[in-house]
């Protein structure tokens, strides 16, 4: 729902204000107008006053979508759905004091990029410091499941996708924010960052997305027209978990020796790269439990093996048996408390 102007309305608060905590890879070449490609980019910031309204842009055509929770409730969904910069009105009537914000993209990179330009209250109000930043930090890197795709479609668990009949609008049971990598985070106490996309495998032009993690590990924006470097700097992680795998099936046969060898050694070279900015991280190696061929998890197995700069493997209990469609909820919570317990378990593993 538009937001229509009132006279008790105040003015556009911007995307600078330094009350606006930012997390994830958020493009901050336009600092008035931050570009959000990844599930999971957000802000948090604590607001003054009964009402509030945000102010978006987003690609003409695609489907992206906002989560929003105000003092840790329920999420209140906003479907981006104007061509231009719009005014959304999120909450009114609230109770007149300081609440706790936290805005999120839930959509991954198949919606394309949306463009956060500021915030509105009542009039007179403005934001305070948000909460301390947590210590920990986790990046996960993977494709739909990471992204939290259809994770919403509850009561299709262990089903395939093409049963859920809201099947067509699918980007609408997609929130990053109910994928495993968050939910893990949550429990951990640490903040998530992910980069994720639908199809992503490997190597470009064999999943479903046209590019691979090898060519996008590095960016703030991952649109095969569209691509911006990522400043390393800005996040510095414990922890960095690798779960991709299982879409470079589609054109790429693990079982060749030819192809095993070549992806073994790319997915390497690929590691090699991640710890040039990350020397002290932990890197966990993983697939998920979608469905897939466990020759692929035999392949990290192998790097991880193969490595001494505190690289581990680990497979879910379910690893490619728990679902032939994409997890959902239920089984997107079991993966997360899987993780949680093995991070945890890592030697000294909060300490840089």
């Amino acid at each position: 729902m538009h937001q229509t102007s009132t006279s008790s309305v105040g003015a556009l608060i911007p995307a600078t204000d330094p009350r606006l905590q930012y997390s994830g890879r958020i493009d901050f070449d336009e600092p008035t107008a931050p570009v959000f490609c990844f599930g999971g980019c957000g802000f948090r910031t604590r607001f003054e006053g009964s009402s509030l309204a945000l102010k978006w842009s987003q690609d003409p055509g695609w489907a992206n979508s906002i989560g929003v929770r105000i003092d840790g409730g329920t999420e209140i969904r906003i479907a981006l759905d104007a061509k231009g910069p719009a005014l959304y009105q999120v909450a009114v009537g609230l109770a007149s004091k300081t609440h706790d914000l936290y805005v999120y993209r839930r959509s991954d990179p198949w919606g394309h990029l949306c463009t956060f330009q500021g915030l509105v209250l009542d009039k007179g109000c403005g934001l305070l410091p948000p909460p301390p930043r947590p210590k920990r930090q986790i990046e996960f890197y993977g494709d739909s499941v990471t992204a939290g795709t259809l994770v919403e479609a509850v009561g299709y668990e262990g089903l395939p996708d093409t049963d859920i009949k809201t099947f067509n609008e699918g980007e609408q049971l997609t929130n990053a924010y109910w994928s495993y990598a968050f939910i893990a985070a949550r429990s951990l106490r640490a903040e998530a960052q992910i980069v994720a996309v639908g199809g992503l495998a490997l190597h470009d032009a064999n999943g479903w997305y046209p590019l691979g993690l090898a060519t996008i590990f590095d960016k703030a924006e991952a649109l095969p027209d569209h691509m911006k470097p990522w400043d390393f700097k800005r996040f510095n992680p414990q922890v960095v978990v690798v779960a991709i795998g299982q879409n470079d099936a589609r054109f790429e046969n693990i079982h060749d020796p030819v192809v095993r060898t070549k992806w073994i050694a790319d997915y390497q070279a690929l590691l090699d790269h991640l710890r040039t900015h990350y020397p002290d991280a932990w890197f966990v190696l993983t697939t998920t439990v979608l469905g897939h061929d466990l020759a692929w998890d035999d392949a990290l197995k192998e790097i991880a093996a193969s490595r001494h700069d505190r690289v581990r493997y680990y497979g879910y209990r379910r690893a490619g048996r728990a679902t032939p469609g994409h997890p959902r909820l239920a089984e997107h919570q079991e993966m997360a408390a899987e993780l949680a317990g093995f991070i945890q378990g890592l030697p000294s593993v909060w300490q840089h």
